[in-house]
């Protein structure tokens, strides 16, 4: 049966359509997936409403007309096979105070990676550039909230003379500003309103410092300084000299804390050292890594969320081992292959674009699988949220062409190249 002009003009007119609502879809869920990062330093209430809005950013892909590769499939899996093993780990232990509330957090953390990923997929160096601003003002509440309940000793914004704002402790507030620390670097170097961004520096880094949170303020200065010198690998100089107009006023802000507050002179007699006493001992923080051992060995199929209160006086603090202790060996080796190939995908990004934001989105999410080594890191939604956009982003989205790599300055041929994965639509 022969189709008439008419009839191919229909078709055409109405696959149009249906793309352009499918692109009308996909901005709604991109303008709710951003609000929700702007809203991810709120954790106050249970459940928080951060939590819903990256559902509603979830649920709205049925009308996005989403697409997948290879990779995004795999890194679904991934945080599929992870989030099952908390249900296998601890689904007979619901009649428990405090499980069920456990299951529906991770759940909802393993939700927001997907969402992120999700969302990721269509974005160019522009939509990447946003959430990265976004990302950035949600530091800048952060900080600034933490920083006047410092200075104020607000008991709702502290935790042990602390700040941690509106998240639940200090450490997680050091920890979620570093990537905006990176953020701003970027803009930095970039020349993008200067002022305004050196300000927004000091700021996050002052707040980072107040946190007294030993994991965060070193991956700061690690992933902060390997990011910069990175910037500026064409100039070095220019980076020991950024370090530098930097680090003098971040120390006369520190060294004025510390003379008119005497809670940061305490602090930093206390807190800056290799280890503290629930470091050390029998059942210290670095021993607790060795007593697990034993107890991954011995429990296949893990002990279940909160059991770990029946072995150790505190939890283990460490978001790998505690993978494989409290969710079996499938929750642990989803976790560990998850972070092998999340390097190799953040690095491949890299590659692939030379553009640092993607380099500022894998710095980000290292400096927070780092902090959460030594963390409770599982329901820290920033690093999730991190880990999606990781995974998510296509670098044909950014002007990768075989063979040829970009970046804001132009073209850089790097050796090899491979053909982007084949999609996956529905």
């Amino acid at each position: 049966m022969e189709i008439g002009p008419r009839g191919l003009a229909s078709a055409a007119s109405s696959r149009a359509s249906v793309a352009l609502r499918g692109a009308a879809w996909t901005r709604l869920r991109t303008n709710i997936f951003l609000f929700a990062v702007l809203a991810i330093n709120y954790t106050w209430s249970r459940p928080s409403p951060v939590d819903i809005l990256f559902f509603c950013a979830l649920l709205l892909t049925i009308f996005s007309h989403q697409s997948l590769n290879i990779r995004n499939f795999v890194f679904i899996c991934l945080i599929l096979a992870w989030v099952s093993s908390v249900y296998v780990s601890s689904i007979w232990l619901t009649e428990e105070p405090g499980v069920v509330f456990e299951i529906i957090a991770l759940t909802s953390v393993g939700c927001i990676g997907i969402t992120s990923c999700l969302v990721a997929t269509t974005w160019s160096e522009r939509e990447l550039r946003t959430f990265v601003n976004v990302y950035i003002l949600a530091n800048v509440i952060a900080a600034a909230v933490g920083i006047f309940g410092f200075v104020t000793q607000n008991p709702d914004l502290t935790w042990a003379d602390r700040p941690r704002a509106f998240l639940d402790d200090p450490d997680m507030l050091g920890v979620f500003l570093i990537p905006g620390i990176l953020g701003s670097l970027f803009m930095i170097a970039e020349k993008r309103r200067r002022i305004l961004f050196s300000a927004v520096l000091l700021l996050l880094s002052v707040a980072v410092f107040l946190s007294f949170s030993r994991a965060a303020i070193v991956s700061a200065i690690l992933w902060g300084g390997i990011y910069l010198l990175i910037l500026n690998r064409r100039n070095p100089l220019r980076a020991i000299f950024v370090s530098l107009a930097f680090l003098v006023p971040l120390i006369v802000v520190i060294l004025l804390f510390s003379l008119v507050n005497d809670t940061t002179s305490d602090m930093l007699s206390g807190r800056f050292t290799f280890a503290e006493d629930y470091d050390l001992g029998h059942f210290g923080r670095y021993n607790r890594y060795i007593l697990a051992i034993p107890m991954i060995l011995d429990h296949p199929f893990g002990i279940g969320l909160l059991q770990i209160e029946n072995y150790f006086p505190e939890p283990i603090h460490n978001v790998w081992l505690a993978s494989f202790l409290y969710f079996g060996w499938t929750g642990g080796l989803a976790w560990t292959l998850l972070l092998i190939l999340s390097v190799r995908q953040g690095w491949y990004t890299w590659q692939r674009t030379r553009n640092g934001l993607c380099l500022m989105v894998f710095f980000g999410w290292l400096s927070i699988i780092s902090c959460s080594m030594l963390h409770e890191g599982e329901r820290w939604r920033f690093m999730w949220a991190l880990a999606g956009v990781l995974w998510g982003l296509n670098p044909r989205n950014f002007g990768a062409i075989p063979g040829h790599v970009h970046n804001a300055s132009g073209p850089i041929a790097v050796e090899g190249s491979s053909d982007e994965a084949n999609s996956l639509a529905f």
